[in-house]
């Protein structure tokens, strides 16, 4: 990643986590103050607190092994548009994205990858923001359609 764009994403830090804050969805457990551990005891104490109350109980755990890697950036565009993530941070941060790379190991370079495909950055600031914004739609949804079990 150039030094420009971590200069950029540095300063702009504070703004991409207010926008967190003000556009993740209340059932969020990836925002700030939040821990994994305190959403694995919470989903455990309701299943826990189901099961002691004679319901049956499911736990549904997704695998997000690839999903990184198969992001259409229109859509995704559409979503960060729809939830007010700045427009400044989201240019820079699409084509932090989608911009050719080089490959090193030791002394060895690789040859631009220019064909990035559908792939997000891990380790990128904005990664965790953008898949925030293509998230929220789906959660409120399953929210409404099993009020009980939140996502």
């Amino acid at each position: 990643m150039c030094t420009f764009y971590r200069a950029l994403m540095k300063a702009n830090g504070t703004e991409i986590r207010e926008w967190d804050a003000a556009h993740g969805h209340m059932y969020d457990s990836a925002l700030a103050g939040s821990s994994s551990l305190q959403a694995a005891v919470l989903r455990a104490l309701k299943i826990e607190n189901g099961n002691a109350m004679g319901h049956h109980c499911a736990l549904l755990a997704w695998d997000m092994d690839k999903f990184y890697d198969s992001i259409d950036f229109a859509i995704l565009a559409e979503e960060l548009i729809e939830h007010e993530f700045p427009p400044e941070l989201m240019v820079i941060g699409m084509l932090a994205h989608q911009a050719p790379r080089i490959l090193k190991v030791g002394q060895c370079i690789s040859s631009p990858i220019v064909d990035t495909g559908n792939s997000i950055l891990a380790g990128c600031q904005t990664s965790v923001s953008f898949t925030r914004a293509l998230f929220w739609k789906l959660i409120d949804r399953l929210i409404f359609a099993m009020p009980r079990n939140p996502t």
